[in-house]
């Protein structure tokens, strides 16, 4: 059995596995496609071992999965999160593989390169002897067409930027720039840690502390303004639920909060949704990155212990939220239109 500390990922999972598999799952069964040549693609079968630098897999000969490919190998390297001596290191066995490379491409928060394994000496030096410059030429025309690539989309950035330059007004907020989806949900999940605990509940009065830390984070995106804004709405609203408050009446105050509770519903569903397709690592280094750009002066927050809690809460609390939040909009219609 591996030692733990001595593993790619440091943790029980391997670098490819989703954070809702059991831990000692190894299949992966997942197709891999080149960013660059998206007509390059293999499919991965599961994990064959466990290296202190990289997990090896075994791949398939085709997209239909019939048959193990005997002379090839994946290899996922986790670069994201990890000391810079690590990354120097990971980074230097990449580029030693890159001769024998079939496919490189980022996968579920690594870098996985699909390479020829080396069957023996001699059939290493008679395929040097014979491929050699057919595989040279190959790499000089793909880091040609990369180039060319590049150079294409800086001169019509430099050719949009004036025009966009102008719609830009002065009144409007400035955001940074755009974020990923899973940027945008896993921000909105961290949001959601210090308003509600792990049994939905809301944490009333006791969000005071982490305002700050919430203003920054919201403040990253227009999707997260809006989020904070139904947060604030349904935190708000919930206390009619209380037995000692009056019940709300009028017809559009409780459609217009019906509205509101819906909106934050389906917001949460879209978080929990597309978080539970990520795998533990790519949500142990997204939260470190979302807390560690935020104010240092939230120090428990941006912790070691804050990130661990803030990883239980999106595993485990989320699900909980979101059953909580479906029997509330339950008790509302009840309450209303009974």
């Amino acid at each position: 059995m591996e030692k733990v500390g001595e593993t790619a990922t440091g943790t029980r999972r391997h670098a490819l596995q989703l954070f809702r598999e059991n831990a000692g799952m190894t299949h992966v069964n997942a197709l891999l496609q080149d960013h660059e040549f998206p007509d390059t693609r293999v499919k991965i079968a599961g994990l064959i071992r466990r290296e202190r630098h990289s997990d090896v897999y075994s791949v398939y000969i085709d997209e239909d999965g019939s048959s193990l490919d005997q002379r090839a190998e994946a290899r996922a390297f986790i670069l994201n999160g990890v000391p810079a001596e690590l990354r120097r290191h990971r980074t230097r066995c990449m580029r030693r593989l890159r001769h024998r490379a079939l496919l490189e491409a980022p996968f579920r928060g690594a870098m996985v390169t699909v390479y020829e394994t080396i069957q023996s000496e001699k059939e290493d030096q008679v395929m040097e002897m014979t491929e050699h410059n057919e595989q040279a030429k190959r790499v000089r025309q793909r880091e040609k067409r990369r180039v060319n690539r590049k150079q294409k989309a800086e001169s019509k950035t430099l050719e949009d930027a004036p025009e966009s330059a102008q719609l830009l007004d002065e009144n409007k907020p400035v955001y940074a720039p755009e974020l990923s989806d899973r940027e945008t949900h896993l921000s909105a999940a961290v949001m959601l840690r210090p308003c509600y605990d792990d049994q939905g509940k809301n944490r009333l009065g006791d969000i005071g502390p982490k305002l700050r830390l919430l203003h920054e984070i919201r403040s990253r995106s227009p999707k997260l303004e809006e989020f904070w804004k139904l947060l604030a709405i349904t935190r708000g609203k919930t206390r009619w639920l209380q037995p000692t408050v009056e019940p709300i009446t009028g017809v559009e105050i409780m459609c217009d909060l019906m509205d509101n509770h819906i909106a934050m519903q389906r917001f949460v569903e879209q978080i929990h949704k597309h978080l539970s397709e990520m795998s533990y690592h790519q949500l142990s280094s997204g939260i470190c990155i979302i807390l560690s750009n935020v104010s240092n002066q939230e120090q428990h927050a941006t912790s070691r212990n804050g990130r661990l809690e803030t990883l239980r809460y999106i595993q485990s609390g989320l699900i909980v939220l979101l059953r909580k939040m479906q029997a509330v909009y339950k008790l509302m219609k009840d309450k209303f239109w009974k």
